[in-house]
């Protein structure tokens, strides 16, 4: 089995827009790799129904992922979280559980331990601790490798809505070497950048510069447990608060969302999280609600031109070769 690299995107409506820009000559670095691997599994029709169905065998198609690119002498596979969960209805409650989530993630693991993971999705965007600051933010990009979650609903524990987990309420680092991470963002780094060029601006608060802010000992907060979306602002501000209390640099950008945590406990592997971002942390109903899909749609592309740009480094990960400038 070749080397793995593997990308995982939290929902489908992120994972659309990610491939889109991924699967893009025109974002990608002139010259990087295009060779897609047959079959391609996108875009790919949804199959919810109103009522739980049966739980998908394994090899479905569900449970492979949606694309597969060549990466030196090893693969990059792109998978979608929502693709695990189409046997259960379209609802929040049963699509945003992360206990459902928990279940099906580490289907993705099986088989050899991957090289790099690469956590995908959209998120607020927190710096200091007045939230959600002056500074607009919608359209940059956040790239680091800690995760802090934070259970929201602790007195669940137990029962069948919670996801338990020895993960809450600490830091939890990554394996990947700073050295290694510095050289995979090298590229994306600046208002200038060739990366931030290609960006997207959101039509809601957007930056005045969207661009990407990289950094190895960057941190996403995650909020767990949240079904009910009238809580996330309250959970995203105790969230935060539980971060600051354990220690987190509050000076630093921090990326504010549900499921790079998850998806971090899911594999030992070398870990790196790439946010979308759609909204300042706290500023959901203002800034995200009125223009969902516009704020998803392009906050998402943005993710998927930042992961594209990483892809010669990702071939001198696995081969020491590039297929392209690095």
């Amino acid at each position: 089995m070749p080397d793995r690299v593997v990308v995982v995107v939290n929902k489908w409506y992120e994972c659309d827009p990610f491939l889109a820009a991924l699967l893009n000559a025109n974002g990608r670095p002139p010259g990087s790799a295009v060779a897609w691997v047959n079959p391609l599994r996108h875009p790919r029709l949804r199959t919810n129904t109103s009522a739980p169905g049966k739980e998908p065998a394994a090899g479905e198609a569900c449970q492979q992922p949606r694309a597969v690119l060549p990466v030196g002498a090893g693969v990059m596979e792109v998978w979608c979280i929502s693709d695990l969960l189409e046997d259960l209805p379209d609802v929040p409650a049963m699509q945003s559980s992360p206990r459902n989530k928990a279940k099906r993630v580490p289907l993705i693991f099986h088989g050899p331990k991957p090289r790099l993971v690469i956590a995908v999705g959209t998120a607020g965007f927190a710096l200091g601790r007045s939230l959600p600051g002056a500074e607009r933010a919608a359209g940059h990009v956040v790239i680091g490798t800690s995760v802090f979650m934070y259970d929201y609903h602790p007195e669940r524990a137990g029962q069948d809505d919670h996801w338990d987990c020895d993960g809450y309420d600490k830091l939890l680092t990554s394996s990947l070497p700073a050295a290694t991470f510095g050289a995979l963002v090298e590229p994306l780094v600046g208002a200038e950048s060739e990366v931030a060029k290609r960006f997207a601006a959101p039509p809601l608060c957007s930056a005045s510069a969207p661009q990407v802010f990289a950094r190895h000992e960057l941190t996403s907060v995650g909020s767990l447990n949240v079904i009910d979306t009238n809580e996330y602002a309250e959970a995203d501000g105790r969230a935060l608060d539980a971060h600051a209390a354990a220690g987190g640099d509050i000076a630093l950008p921090r990326s504010v969302e549900t499921t790079h945590g998850l998806i971090r406990v899911s594999c030992d592997a070398p870990f790196l999280f790439v946010s979308g971002i759609t909204n300042r942390a706290l500023a959901v109903t203002q800034e995200l609600r009125p223009r969902k899909f516009a704020q998803e749609t392009t906050a998402s592309s943005n993710a998927g031109v930042a992961v594209a740009w990483m892809l010669p480094r990702l071939t001198l990960l696995l081969t020491g070769k590039s297929d392209g400038p690095a």
